[in-house]
């Protein structure tokens, strides 16, 4: 086990930094108001983190734009009107578009980047990768479909792969 130290700068007398912050544990040293903080680090492993902003569509393609740590629970829940809302007032319930991040403040940020799109723009990001505006997870569950191409040789032909 390792032990960091942390210095805060001074902060205007009676102000407390908190951002970016913790305030457990530390000892202040009155006259110069700098705060040390110590914590200790137990596991030095990355944690695996899986985020996800998606987008909803209904059957008369009203949108709506959402984030998630856990897709397949979320999506569960929008279609089971659990916390009611604007996708259970308007039927938004069809998964059309997702994308995965590792850390929640890219995923944040690809959120609000895509609220603040104009409607052409997020119809033409879903029709990229799902022309159709199919329910994605209708093929969730489903066996892939494995291709393999195998390169020829100079004037030689592959025969088809056959099961």
């Amino acid at each position: 086990m390792t032990t960091g130290f942390w210095l805060t700068p001074p902060a205007p007398y009676g102000v407390i930094p908190t951002k970016g912050f913790s305030l457990r544990g530390g000892t202040c040293c009155p006259v110069s108001r700098v705060t040390v903080f110590s914590r200790a680090i137990t596991d030095d492993r990355p944690m695996e983190h899986r985020y996800f902003v998606y987008i909803l569509a209904s059957k008369s393609r009203t949108l709506y734009i959402g984030i998630t740590n856990n897709l397949e629970i979320r999506i569960r829940e929008h279609r089971n009107g659990t916390y009611g809302g604007f996708t259970s007032d308007y039927n938004v319930h069809r998964l059309v578009y997702y994308e995965q991040f590792q850390w929640v403040d890219a995923a944040i940020s690809r959120e609000k980047q895509l609220k603040r799109w104009r409607r052409e723009k997020k119809v033409t990001l879903i029709e990229i990768e799902n022309p159709t505006w199919e329910d994605l997870p209708a093929e969730w569950g489903k066996p892939a479909h494995l291709q393999v191409q195998v390169p020829a040789g100079e004037g030689q032909q592959v025969p088809p792969l056959t099961r």
